[in-house]
């Protein structure tokens, strides 16, 4: 009965038109951003204008669509500057309603590539085998006790999409697969509470929010890598060529442990402009996932190198903000690295502490690494950052990276929930 017309990809900030469709019976729409009153829409054009603020934040907006006598007759909802999955997935239960028996069946489509996922998924934190995606048999478990399930689908050319969902317990035979993610950081060698014993521990304004998983999955690693990074990294570690054999005797192991594992994309801070169906969108090239199985930092920065074809004025600011929305997508372990080089020029619409501040919005940690010999305009615009002058200590931080993700799990909350907006109890 109703539905947005408007899209809201990538991000926005300042007034906006918000348009919806409509059938006949509805009377009137009113448009609501984080529960507040916007307008109220009475027919044709179907539109309005929202103010989305000046500093880069999540919102939800909610069109809710009335007859003459003013009783709802429908809504729809969208997320603005928060992740979007680029493919979709669904999980469904079948069989035994007991503690054993019981399988999921995992669907997926994709508009933009084909073919089938690489599909990994965990219960209750544990991995589970996956050969069919149609039938994937789910360990003897008490149905009296709430569940978690996860599976994350990596698709051809880049593409990923995760799908999650809770049962049993206080769900008996309902699943819940609407989820919020917060990261936090629990201390080395605290063994790891139940779920449930955390109800009560976070809040969206005053509403007690409920815990239904905790668990520590494979950590997002985004890296906006400025190109002038490049020839520092070259003069202080290998060739390529070196580091091309150094990849190929290393194969792809697994690593030792769960918690080492890890998933890194580099983004280019450089945008090419692609036209959409209304209108136009800056992206920002981003490499496939690379995965630690794949070699070190140190190796990797050298394999992977900006395109050539790549070219325009340096936007840091603007891609921090981009890749942010990245390392948030697969509702995991994250954190966003921003690799400086030498002082230039950033040409970004936003400005660094604008990115910062959403980057904190939507909970994902920044660390700033630079290797310019000394302090910029340009550095010091993102805080002191931690500065480099060999691979080695590169390569020091790396692994301080990695042992501080190891400290961070995810807490999922039931329900879907502004980010910025859920603290925990005092």
């Amino acid at each position: 009965m109703v539905a947005f017309v408007t899209f809201f990809l990538g991000l926005h900030l300042g007034s906006q038109v918000v348009e919806v469709a409509v059938t006949e019976e509805v009377a009137a729409v009113r448009i609501e951003l984080d529960e507040q009153l916007v307008g109220t829409m009475v027919g044709e054009p179907w539109q309005l204008v929202c103010d989305f603020g000046t500093e880069l934040a999540p919102h939800k907006l909610v069109a809710v669509a009335v007859d003459a006598a003013g009783s709802e007759l429908d809504r729809a909802e969208r997320s603005i500057n928060l992740p979007r999955q680029p493919a979709e997935a669904t999980i469904a239960l079948e069989g035994g309603e007991g503690e054993s028996g019981r399988w999921a069946r995992i669907s997926w489509e994709s508009v933009v590539v084909s073919g089938p996922p690489t599909i990994e998924v965990t219960f209750d934190g544990r991995r589970i085998p996956a050969e069919d995606p149609e039938a994937i048999p789910l360990p003897p478990h008490d149905p009296e006790q709430l569940h978690f399930l996860r599976a994350e689908l990596d698709f051809a050319g880049g593409l990923s999409s995760v799908v999650e969902l809770t049962f049993g317990g206080a769900y008996a035979d309902r699943v819940n697969a609407e989820l919020t993610a917060v990261p936090v950081v629990v201390d080395k060698g605290v063994p790891l509470p139940p779920a449930a014993s955390l109800d009560g521990l976070f809040f969206e304004d005053d509403r007690p929010l409920r815990v239904v998983a905790l668990e520590q999955s494979t950590a997002q690693i985004v890296m906006v890598r400025d190109p002038a990074t490049q020839k520092f990294i070259d003069l202080e570690g290998r060739s390529r060529r070196q580091a091309t054999q150094a990849m190929r005797r290393r194969g792809f192991r697994r690593p030792r442990s769960k918690k080492s594992d890890w998933r890194l994309l580099f983004v280019w801070p450089i945008s090419r402009v692609q036209q959409g169906r209304e209108t136009s969108y800056d992206v920002f090239p981003q490499t496939r996932e690379l995965r630690s199985a794949e070699g070190d930092l140190n190796l990797l920065l050298h394999w992977i190198r900006q395109p050539l074809e790549l070219q325009g004025p340096l936007r840091l600011a603007d891609a921090v903000a981009v890749a942010g929305l990245t390392a948030a997508a697969r509702r995991s372990r994250r954190v966003l690295v921003l690799l400086l080089g030498d002082d230039l020029s950033d040409k970004s619409d936003l400005r660094p502490t604008l990115a910062r501040s959403y980057l904190e919005k939507i909970l994902v940690p920044l660390e700033v690494w630079t290797t310019a010999e000394e302090t910029g305009q340009n550095d010091m615009a993102w805080g002191e950052p931690r500065r480099f002058s060999s691979a080695a200590q590169i390569e020091a931080a790396w692994r301080g990276l990695l042992r501080s993700l190891e400290r961070q799990h995810v807490v999922g909350l039931e329900g879907n929930h502004l980010p910025h907006r859920i603290r925990p109890s005092n």
